[in-house]
């Protein structure tokens, strides 16, 4: 099925769709659940799905080439077996890992949840990455977002955040940003959880001085 138009749609409810085609330049908004086997494909505007998921299951694909998905509190979510993973985006959500290890089954969600860290919000986009096997993994996760989810962040002072606990909580992990290509790859990763990017505290507290100084990496969140 395609929607497309000028106008606001609403995307059907209810039934499983092998393919869904969004082509609508002023949008598409889900009304509940949405069921899909194959492809999403955001070819124009945006689905908003609010507060209701996107299941891709086993075999959906999500496909955002000019346009995304957004929402308020609800997700896509997408179910993979992970075999020494390279490079896997997996789903196409936009969370691309590799491991040396077996991740097993692996569920993933992506949401859109503006968490507060340090005293301030994060991007409106989250992954929550739960595999069967998630020890000692020495895996790598490439962090993709969108520039309209920055949620009025400097896009170059953003680092990746770590939860352990379902996001009440969260430790900065870093990592290395390429804001050509709105991703932030992080290395090194013994296990999985929630991940989220909002702003360093030290890059924002010091990076007047030294950037200037030229003390201060911002592509990597390091001192020189």
């Amino acid at each position: 099925i395609e929607l497309n138009g000028t106008s606001s749609q609403t995307v059907p409810h209810g039934i499983t769709f092998k393919n869904l085609y969004l082509n609508n330049t002023a949008g598409t908004n889900s009304a509940g659940t949405l069921n899909v086997n194959d492809t999403v494909k955001v070819l124009a505007g945006f689905l908003n799905i609010v507060s209701h998921t996107l299941a891709l299951g086993t075999t959906g694909y999500l496909s955002e080439i000019n346009g995304a998905v957004r929402g308020t509190t609800g997700s896509i979510t997408a179910t993979r077996t992970l075999t020494n993973p390279f490079n896997v985006n997996v789903a196409g959500l936009g969370a691309t890992i590799t491991s040396e290890s077996d991740l097993g089954l692996t569920t993933i969600s992506r949401g859109f949840t503006n968490y507060t860290i340090n005293g301030s919000g994060s991007i409106l986009r989250y992954y929550n990455i739960s595999p069967a096997n998630n020890t000692n993994l020495n895996a790598s996760l490439t962090y993709h977002y969108d520039n309209t989810e920055l949620n009025g962040l400097n896009e170059n002072l953003l680092s990746l955040f770590r939860s352990t606990n379902s996001g009440t909580n969260w430790s900065t992990i870093g990592g290395a940003k390429d804001t050509a290509n709105n991703n932030i790859t992080c290395n090194g990763i013994n296990a999985f959880s929630y991940w989220t990017a909002a702003v360093n505290p030290l890059a924002a507290s010091i990076t007047i001085t030294a950037i200037v100084d030229a003390l201060y990496n911002t592509s990597n969140n390091t001192l020189n």
